[in-house]
């Protein structure tokens, strides 16, 4: 598979028995979620994240889709795009780990990515979260379903493999559940998108 080949040219050299330094997944999520908030120069949130970004790597494989999720989410409220490597590499994880998504994590790194403006590029990641969303769509909460449909508007991509139909019934379904908030995005990522809303 394409993702482990990935994992296997960006996997980490030890020069000792043990790394005491190398981080946790954990850990990068929550050194981005600092980093979003701290007071930083532009010069040291870079080089912050450059560091950071070099350990994220060379862990990658050990990546859950939530973590993959969380750090795009950190990515998103920082309004930094991910470094080459590391977007890279979050994007052959989630490949790899398709069936271990949730709705959490599902929804909310179709969210990050609509924020951040990226359109995945792997060749079947694409595709593959829109299979595995219809699979769990009546997992899906409103929330759930308002940020889906706002990430894939904010791409202006219309998702393929039947997940629009789906997220207009689902839509449906939950519509107890919308806030005023959630409902304006939907009604402005249909019409972003073309479609009537259901």
């Amino acid at each position: 598979m394409k993702g482990r080949n990935w994992h296997e040219r960006n996997k980490p050299q030890h020069h000792g028995a043990k790394d005491s330094t190398m981080a946790r997944p954990r850990d990068v999520t929550q050194m981005l979620r600092d980093i979003g908030t701290a007071q930083l120069s532009p010069q040291e949130r870079q080089h912050t994240l450059e560091r950071l970004e070099e350990q994220a790597v060379s862990i990658m494989s050990t990546f859950t889709p939530l973590d993959i999720a969380r750090s795009l989410n950190h990515y998103g409220k920082m309004r930094q795009t991910p470094g080459r490597a590391v977007l890279e590499g979050m994007q052959h994880q989630a490949l790899c780990r398709l069936q271990d998504f949730d709705a959490q994590s599902l929804t909310m790194a179709i969210h990050a990515f609509g924020k951040l403006g990226i359109r995945p590029t792997l060749p079947g990641l694409l595709e593959g979260l829109e299979r595995t969303a219809v699979a769990m769509m009546g997992e899906f909460q409103a929330q759930g379903v308002a940020n889906t449909l706002w990430g894939y508007a904010s791409l202006s991509h219309r998702p393929g493999s039947g997940l629009l139909p789906a997220l207009s019934t689902r839509a449906l379904a939950v519509m107890p559940g919308f806030t005023p908030q959630a409902i304006a995005n939907t009604l402005w990522s249909y019409a972003r998108l073309g479609v009537p809303p259901p």
